[in-house]
């Protein structure tokens, strides 16, 4: 199918003096650094005009869900993350099958302030929507599927920031100080592997995936992890699997400096763990990201405060290093960010108890 639709380009291809391949397609000039890469495009063109095979917002999802595979522009897990929004927001609604040259400004508008208000999107849920739309129509502009320009399109939305679900308090949202005491202490008096681990994600600013994939030899000196694996979900033939990938989330690895009693804690998990592949093992089996999550709520409930998911201890974590006026440069290097404003506006938030916040206001400003 692919070589009869190459059959049908009659126009010429070249390659330019700068090594780039040429042609033209519907009076317009395509340019690739590679000659199947514009081969691909002429495909792509004549199949968009094939009446049997008109592209829709569902098939160029696939086609741009394929492209980013091939070409490996993202990592497995944000694959599995597009995959999951697009099942949520946009599988058997009547968007996913209108023809992607059909939409324009106004169909598109109705679209996504209708997604905003069904499923009660928040600005971070929405922002992930929006993520797969606009990849979807990009797509399909660059294989001249559609001349809409989506990036225009977003750049004039307007919606009211009421218009979006409000997330929970953001107080309530980590961990206190106060509550992150008594996990480590609950933790500490009852030492299991897994209350090992849980301990040292209090101590430091670890993701759980993170902390699940730590071997012996990441602690590479005293008070020093090197972080540069961690858990994540795969697809497969057989379906989505767990496995460990030897580079940290977004490849932010790095070494982190963690307290001495975080050291300690390690100290103490290799007495119990001895030649053990991973820091965190039992019976020769690392411990997992969900046994993790299982054994926090657990503990939670019987503390008697609300579960939150591990990552927000790691955003209590870095609250309390920005609350305690931590160097800036410090904080983002110890959360493995590349922008100190990512730290600021998703993982600072207020760690004192409603106690202590009268205490502090009292203080500073009481007559």
């Amino acid at each position: 199918k692919e070589k009869e639709y190459l059959s049908k380009h009659k126009g010429s291809i070249w390659q330019g003096k700068n090594e780039y391949w040429y042609t033209r397609l519907n009076g317009k000039l395509v340019k690739k650094r590679h000659k199947e890469d514009l081969e691909e495009s002429i495909i792509s063109y004549y199949r968009s005009l094939d009446e049997d095979e008109t592209p829709t917002f569902k098939s160029t999802y696939h086609e741009w869900i394929r492209s980013k595979q091939e070409f490996k522009e993202v990592k497995e897990s944000s694959i599995l993350r597009y995959q999951d929004d697009y099942n949520r927001y946009f599988k058997g609604s009547k968007f996913e099958l209108i023809p992607i040259a059909d939409v324009n400004d106004v169909a598109l508008d109705e679209f996504v302030r209708d997604a905003i208000s069904t499923y009660e999107l928040t600005s971070k849920s929405y922002s992930c929507f929006r993520t797969v739309v606009i990849g979807v129509f990009k797509y399909a502009k660059r294989y001249h599927y559609t001349d809409f320009s989506v990036s225009s399109f977003f750049k004039d939305f307007q919606i009211s920031k009421s218009a979006f679900k409000k997330g929970s308090e953001r107080k309530a949202y980590i961990y206190s100080k106060q509550e992150r005491e008594e996990l480590y202490e609950y933790f500490m008096s009852n030492p299991t592997i897994e209350h090992l681990g849980l301990a040292l994600m209090c101590l430091t600013g670890l993701r759980v995936g993170e902390l699940a994939a730590l071997k012996l030899e990441d602690n590479i000196g005293s008070c020093k992890l090197y972080i540069h694996r961690t858990e994540t979900r795969v697809e497969t033939e057989s379906g989505r699997r767990i496995v460990v990938q030897d580079t940290a989330k977004m490849g932010h690895d790095d070494t982190v400096i963690i307290p001495k009693a975080a050291q300690r804690n390690i100290d103490i998990t290799k007495m119990r763990t001895h030649d053990d592949e991973y820091l965190f093992s039992k019976n020769c089996s690392r411990v997992t990201a969900r046994s993790y999550r299982r054994y926090l709520e657990k503990a939670c409930k019987e503390i008697g405060i609300r579960y939150r998911p591990p990552h927000q201890m790691r955003k209590t974590y870095a609250s309390i290093l920005l609350s305690e006026g931590v160097d800036e440069a410090i904080v983002k290097k110890e959360m493995r960010h590349t922008d100190i404003s990512t730290t600021r506006a998703y993982y600072q938030y207020v760690t004192e108890s409603d106690k202590e916040e009268k205490d502090i206001i009292d203080k500073i400003v009481g007559m």
